[in-house]
């Protein structure tokens, strides 16, 4: 996963287009969890955990009370998290 599959799906040139925001949520969840295990160094970790935080206030400004961050758990954990929460 990468930005430019991502924008391509979200502007309908690549299929499968997003169908709904957890699909686009979950990739970039997707995405920083990979930049994160490919990096070691704190200015590049203190750096995506920027992102993350800029992506969650993000989700939250376009789609308000729905919670994305669930999706932010690796899937097998995602399974456990009881619905509503």
């Amino acid at each position: 996963m990468d930005l430019t599959l991502m924008r391509a799906r979200l502007q309908e040139k690549l299929s499968p287009h997003y169908r709904s925001p957890e699909e686009f949520a979950r990739d970039g969840w997707r995405l920083l969890r990979q930049f994160h295990r490919l990096t070691e160094d704190k200015a590049d970790v203190q750096s995506i955990l920027e992102l993350q935080r800029f992506l969650e206030s993000r989700l939250s400004a376009v789609f308000g009370d729905q919670k994305f961050s669930r999706l932010l758990l690796d899937p097998e954990e995602a399974l456990e998290v009881p619905p509503g929460s």
